[in-house]
């Protein structure tokens, strides 16, 4: 019986051992620029119907997931400074040349700009709308 247990033993830890370890994520040069946190500073063009979405905060996670905050202005009726108003998904499309986020709407957005502090993207799913973010 102990031989059993003892070859039971040294079998599991030789399958065990075997495993590989899985492999490490490679992180595209821009999706390592957007991953964190953007606060977008201006909309173009400028209309009063967009000014609750000044200053909100998209949280870009390398999993693809995607929270907003609200800004000074709260786009919903019952929201504060700092409420979390969505969370949804982001991903690049196109040779990484657009993106998909919920401001797009039903389509992407071009990526216009992405730096180390600037993120600039173009909507045209209800007229043509730029958004300008910094971190």
């Amino acid at each position: 019986m102990y031989k059993k247990i003892v070859i039971i033993a040294v079998v599991g830890m030789i399958l065990w051992s075997c495993k590989k370890d899985p492999e490490p994520v490679v992180l595209s040069e821009k999706t390592k620029l957007i991953i964190g946190s953007w606060k977008i500073k201006r909309i173009n063009p400028d209309n009063p119907v967009y000014a609750c979405l000044k200053d909100v905060i998209l949280k870009f996670q390398q999993d693809g997931t995607l929270t907003s905050e609200d800004g000074p202005q709260p786009c919903n009726t019952g929201g504060g400074q700092g409420q979390q108003v969505s969370k949804a998904t982001w991903s690049f499309q196109k040779d990484e040349k657009q993106i998909k986020l919920p401001l797009c709407g039903t389509g992407n957005c071009d990526l216009v700009k992405l730096t180390t502090d600037s993120l600039i993207v173009t909507s045209y799913s209800a007229g043509k709308l730029t958004y300008y973010l910094a971190k």
